[in-house]
């Protein structure tokens, strides 16, 4: 019994002497790297941080108002340090009467109002403006060569020297003049360019007004005389308008500044019905932002002082067309692009304060129009009279009669707006429920 008891503990000694030569059991080894996998490791989780409470900057009747809802607070980091605290107590304080009009707005029901459906219209045909302005200048982004010729260090030097010798003076610096003249030559260099790539696009599509279309000369001259180094005179309509005036079934030649209101309605509403083809794509005039803009009883005032309006509405549209057909903003990255210029503009979001939203914007600008009955304001001729007599030498010297009373009405409608207002806003103040915690 003895010596077999002495046989099995030699027997485990020598098997633990072989597994203290072999290492750890398989089922032991520590972990290793897979390439840049990390080792699995259990990990001991902590506790993510508080997030942090958003600031309240002001209570208005129960409703809080948050800084980062007034505020860009990276670009308020940034503002001047010493004008600051007026900047934001200027906006704080303009946040507070917007949301009172919002909340005074939502109980007279504004929404239902035509105030409220007609200022929706026109703001969707501003909004749909900015989404396609911000796709075509998302196209022409993409476009190398054009990027190129805006580079002023890629102009050849061929085309620098002679210049610069002959504008080299004892006063200024060598490297100054040649600076000036490539920042120049690259401004000519891309307006050309830029001139030819928009004509290209022009000529891809049959463009029509109400099914007549558009022939390659009168395009051509619409780019020569919009895009070249020199602009019509606004004193007269320009080939396009008188296209599009007659397109809408109207004579050009009775288009003048002396058609009294009832004709210019007729001819508005004519423009407004008409209807742009691009290729197989047809858009609605009273979709687009810049018909939109036709004042009821200034149309022809409108046409002759904007010459540009309708080659800059077939430039827009025919871009489009190109970079709907080239996939560009279709692209999840492409649209955040482009929201971001609708929302803030080609600067983007750099601005230190946000405006309210659109909605906000048009439930506030529907209500005013609704409280002060701005479309029953009437000004009789004594009325007329004193204004112009007290503001003529402000005013355009060219207007017709019929056009300085619709100037003077709008302006009349402005300032009666205005005062309104004040008398309102003094109302809500002094009934509202107003905290502003010093946080």
């Amino acid at each position: 019994m003895k010596r077999l008891l002495i046989i099995v503990v030699v027997v485990l000694v020598v098997i633990m002497g072989f597994v203290a030569l072999r290492g750890p059991s398989p089922e032991k080894q520590p972990p290793v790297l897979q390439g840049n996998s990390p080792p699995t490791v259990q990990a001991i989780e902590k506790p993510s941080p508080p997030e942090q409470p958003r600031k309240v900057v002001a209570i208005v009747n129960g409703v809080s108002l948050h800084e980062d809802e007034i505020f860009n607070l990276k670009a308020l980091a940034e503002y001047d340090e010493t004008q600051r605290p007026h900047f934001v107590q200027a906006y704080v304080t303009r946040a507070i009467d917007m949301e009172l009009l919002i909340q005074e707005a939502r109980k007279h029901n504004i929404p239902e109002t035509r105030e409220y459906k007609k200022l929706a219209r026109r703001y969707s045909s501003m909004r749909t403006h900015r989404q396609t302005e911000g796709i075509v200048r998302l196209y022409e982004s993409r476009n190398q060569e054009l990027v190129d010729f805006k580079n002023p260090e890629l102009v050849p030097q061929s085309l620098v020297d002679p210049i610069v010798q002959e504008r080299s003076t004892a006063d200024m610096p060598l490297e100054n003049i040649e600076a000036h003249v490539r920042l120049q030559l690259a401004k000519e260099r891309h307006a050309i360019a830029y001139g030819q790539w928009v004509l290209a696009h022009l000529l891809q599509y049959p463009i029509a007004i109400n099914g007549r279309r558009i022939d390659e000369d009168s395009i051509r001259t619409a780019v020569d005389r919009n895009m070249g180094p020199v602009r019509p005179p606004a004193d007269r309509l320009s080939p396009l308008w008188r296209f599009v005036i007659e397109a809408a079934g109207f004579d050009p030649a009775v288009v003048t500044r002396d058609l009294n209101v009832e004709q210019m309605q007729k001819l508005r509403t004519a423009i407004l019905d008409s209807e742009l083809s691009v290729g197989e794509t047809v858009y609605s005039l009273r979709e687009m932002a810049l018909f939109a803009l036709l004042q009821e009883a200034r149309v022809a005032y409108y046409m002759i002082n904007r010459p540009q309006g309708p080659f800059l509405m077939l430039k827009k549209y025919a871009l489009l067309e190109s970079a709907v057909r080239d996939g560009v903003g279709s692209s999840a990255a492409d649209e955040a692009e482009v929201d971001s210029y609708v929302r803030y503009g080609p600067s983007g979001d750099t601005q230190p304060a946000r405006d309210v939203s659109n909605e906000q914007q048009i439930l506030i600008g529907a209500f005013l129009k609704w409280y002060a009955k701005i479309d029953q304001m009437e000004f009789d001729d004594a009325t007329i009279q004193a204004y112009y007599e007290e503001n003529k030498g402000r005013m355009p010297a060219d207007l017709t009669e019929v056009e300085r009373r619709i100037d003077i009405e709008f302006k009349l409608r402005v300032a009666k707006t205005k005062a309104v207002r004040i008398v309102l806003m003094r109302e809500l103040h002094e009934r509202a429920s107003i905290e502003t915690p010093a946080n």
